[in-house]
This record gives structure tokens, sequence and C-alpha cells, in this order.
């Protein structure tokens, strides 16, 4: 029986939802993954809404639904959030976390807390129990760093949770792991990556936190996180954007944003982290066509000049830098018009 593939982006939702989304694409039988379906999920299944008591248990509920799926039907990548459980929050209990937050809220200084956002806002939804969760799925080689699908012309797609850079591509290429010649094969790239984070994970322990620097560097000191995990697509010229802190926004020693030239030119990819309204606003100068629905498959071309439209485009030309963004922003989005990435 042939297989349908379908990478879903950022599953920070209950997991009714999730559900509800999955049934409507006729991807389950009963509450598991039918056996035709081998599904991608693009990471971040934690932390959601304004209440952390229901996104926590939530967020356990949707860590346990894809660990019980058959390693064959699915494929489970780290994002961000995920990250800070086992990086940032590593070796935190429950009641640890509950007590920074509360003085942080209250305005007092924590110097543990890695930032202020990250433990009130961020990820405000921790709680041991994810961590353990996120950690298994880790070292029982269930969660991965990057994987590949195909695209429509059946050439492979490089999967990451928030996609790589030039960036990201050269400290592979410095480390030994990439060759030089291979920074547009997503394949080689992919095997790279996972490399990487096998090799780091396997130093990690119950106390010992997930180190994924330089690719990744974690918030720490009351400076956010910045990197792979965590880096959005944006206009980098200050007269579209008069008001963005720039400078913030791609330090280069923990970038949270990257220019559209700075994607790797022959590399096409597949991401979420990026809500479409984020993307409409911070991408202003590069849009094609109307803004349209949070809930679709959408594209960021470069070639001779940057193309960000709410539809996905035909496979890259030669020499095009192409990125699928999938993140359907699944809490806020009705279930029947979050769009599936199929590959």
């Amino acid at each position: 029986m042939p297989l349908r593939t379908l990478v879903l982006g950022d599953l920070q939702a209950p997991l009714a939802t999730l559900l509800h989304v999955l049934r409507h694409h006729d991807a389950l039988d009963g509450d598991h993954l039918r056996d035709d379906v081998h599904l991608v999920s693009i990471g971040d299944y934690v932390d959601y809404g304004h209440d952390p008591a229901q996104a926590a248990h939530e967020g356990e509920a949707v860590l346990d639904w894809v660990a019980a799926q058959a390693p064959e039907r699915i494929t489970i990548l780290l994002g961000n959030h995920d990250a800070a459980r086992v990086m940032e929050f590593s070796g935190w209990t429950d009641d640890r976390f509950a007590a920074a937050r509360a003085a942080l809220l209250e305005g007092l200084h924590v110097p543990d807390a890695p930032t202020r956002n990250l433990v009130t806002r961020d990820c405000a939804a921790y709680t041991e129990g994810q961590a353990r969760r996120i950690r298994a799925l880790i070292h029982d080689g269930r969660m991965r760093l990057a994987t590949t699908v195909n695209d429509a012309d059946g050439r492979p797609l490089l999967v990451t949770h928030a996609g790589v850079t030039r960036r990201e591509l050269s400290l592979l290429v410095q480390a030994g792991r990439l060759a030089d010649d291979d920074q547009s094969d997503a394949i080689a790239v992919a095997d790279a990556l996972q490399s990487f984070f096998t090799d780091q994970a396997a130093r990690s322990g119950p106390s010992t936190p997930l180190d994924l620097t330089p690719l990744y560097i974690p918030a720490s000191e009351g400076r956010e996180a910045g990197g792979l995990l965590y880096h959005r697509p944006a206009n980098d010229d200050r007269a579209a954007r008069p008001d963005a802190d720039l400078a913030w926004e791609f330090d280069p020693d923990r970038p949270r944003r990257y220019a559209p030239h700075a994607l790797p030119r022959g590399l096409s990819q597949v991401c979420g982290h990026t809500p479409h309204r984020r993307a409409w606003r911070e991408l202003i100068g590069f849009h094609e066509g109307d803004e349209g629905a949070p809930g679709v498959v959408r594209t960021l071309v470069v070639g001779d000049a940057p193309r960000y439209t709410n539809r996905r485009l035909p496979p890259a030309a030669p020499g095009e830098a192409h990125v699928y963004y999938i993140d359907a922003d699944l809490a806020k989005t009705p279930p029947s018009e979050v769009r599936l990435f199929t590959a």
C-alpha cells in the first residue's frame, strides 16, 4: 500500500484539536495514524494560549500521543519549546519553576532564570513530566533534528523546525560534518544535522543539559535564545521596518531573524515555527498577492528578488532558495482550515 507523507506544523494545541485536524485529512484509524500514512511532526508540542495549567496538561497528552504512534508511522522533530525543556530548564522541578515564575511576575530578580519572557510567557506551561517525555524521545532516538521529504517533482526537501540559513551550513562545514559542495544537498544537510544531534544527545543525561551550540544558542543571563530552532524570516531593511529592533533581531551571536538573502541557494526546505501573520508583517516589501488565511502552506522564494506568498508554489527553479512554511497556528485556526504539506 503506498504511503501518504503528511507534514504538520507546530502541534501547540489541545490533543483534541490535533486529532480533529488529522481526521479532517483522513489520516487516522481511531486515534492512531493509518497504516498508509507517515506523519512528520515539525516540533513544538508544548506551550500555547493564556492558560498555562491547561496547556501543561495538553502538552503532556500531545507528547504521549506522538510517542504512542508506531515509529514507521511518524517522524518526530525537535522544536525550540521542546529544546528548552532539556536545555534551559534541564533539571528544573515543577516547584522550582512555579516559584521562579511567581517571583518574576512580581517583578523580582531570579538569578537562575534564563530570561523573564521564557519563564513567564514562552514556556509558562513547563512541567517536569514534559521534560521527561522529551528527554526519553531524544534518548530513544525517536526525536530528531532534521529529516527529508520529497517535493512534487520528487526532489528531496530539508525538513527542520525553523529552517537553516547559510550560518548553520557554514558551521557544519567548519566542524567537518558537511562537505562544502553538499550545502545544497537536502539529504546531506539532514544527515549532518542529525549526526550532530545524535552526538550531542549522547553527551547529555537526566541532569545534564542538551548542548546544541553553536547551531542553537540557549537563553541565558537575560539574553534570549537564537539561531537554529529560533530564527524567523524578516526584512532587514530599516526603511521597510523602521520600528523593528534590527540589532536584536539580527544579532550575529544569537540571531532571532534571518533575511531572505541568508537562505542557501539551491536548497529547498519545509519548516514551521513562523505563523503566517507574523511572517506577513515581518516580510513586508516581499509580499505577492493577498494576505489570505493563516492555515495554509506558504512559500518564500529567493531568486532574482525575494517573494513571499500565501500559497504553495511549484518546486524551485535552479539556483533559487525555497522555503515552505507550514506553522498553521493550530490553537487559533479552525481544524477544517488547516492545510498539511503533502509529499
